[in-house]
């Protein structure tokens, strides 16, 4: 039987999992894993049990249960898969690609599943799993494609990658990794950093973000009024008719008036 579509669904359930993340001194470089040749590809029967689903290697924000439901029932006709992928770091097996897969076989009743499987840790996972999908399998959307960058920022390690190679690692534009990164070096949340590294080795500093101004104050501004209009009075060129001034201050107190009278109703 063809392999089933995948079509965009709305009925999402939300998935999420703590990150366990640890700085080191010296920021790595990327070390994206290739996919292994043909002759280096390592298939095993795996018991679903063993398979870690529950170490923050989810990348995306939701999985579709409709693509679920799909998938387990192309599985029960007999349909086959491509093996979900997994790292082992010689005592579990951590789950990096293929979530909507493995729980499809759980809902098919299946007890065992075929991976892919690469020697890693924990974190190779994760990193594998932040650019999973972006060129098959159920298409991401850009909250998930926001939150594969966020795992990579919020890392203290991988926070000090340039923005370009954090692009390259989560399979995004570096604009787009960009504006995240300002949003979240705004926020407590985002590691304060004052270098990254790039993929040339080099550390650069990082750009102080711009002061933003003073947000605007109702009430100081209110009691600027009277000040400004005065200043405008004075500096009114004396041979002009002040007629205009006159009517533009009457017209604003006549539209500020009804506007309280509107709200009073």
């Amino acid at each position: 039987m063809a392999k089933p579509s995948v079509s965009k669904r709305d009925d999402l359930v939300s998935v999420t999992n703590p990150i366990a993340s640890a700085a080191t001194k010296e920021p790595a470089k990327p070390a994206i894993v290739a996919a292994p040749t043909a002759a280096a590809l390592i298939v095993s029967e795996l018991a679903i049990s063993s398979v870690r689903l529950d170490g923050g290697t989810q990348s995306r924000i939701k999985l579709s249960t409709a693509t679920i439901a799909e998938y387990a029932a192309a599985m029960r006709e007999g349909a086959k898969f491509p093996p979900p992928v997994v790292f082992y770091d010689g005592k579990a097996h951590w789950l990096a690609d293929g979530f909507h897969r493995v729980t499809a076989h759980l809902e098919a009743e299946h007890t065992h599943v075929a991976c892919e499987v690469r020697q890693g840790s924990q974190r190779d996972a994760i990193l594998f799993s932040v650019s999973a999908n972006a060129r098959h399998g159920l298409r991401r959307t850009n909250a998930d494609k926001r939150r594969a960058v966020e795992l990579l920022i919020l890392d203290p390690e991988w926070a000090q990658w340039s923005s370009r190679e954090i692009a390259k690692a989560a399979a995004v534009d570096d604009k787009f990794v960009g504006k995240i990164r300002s949003k979240v070096s705004a926020t407590a949340d985002g590691p304060q950093l004052a270098t990254r590294t790039g993929a040339d080795g080099k550390v650069r500093k990082v750009p102080k973000p711009k002061k933003r101004g003073k947000a605007f104050n109702v009430e100081r501004a209110a009691k600027a009024v009277p000040t400004a209009l005065d200043k405008i009075a004075r500096q009114w060129p004396a041979n002009a008719p002040k007629t205009p001034l006159v009517q533009a201050v009457r017209a604003w107190l006549a539209a500020q008036n009804d506007t309280l009278a509107k709200a009073a109703e």
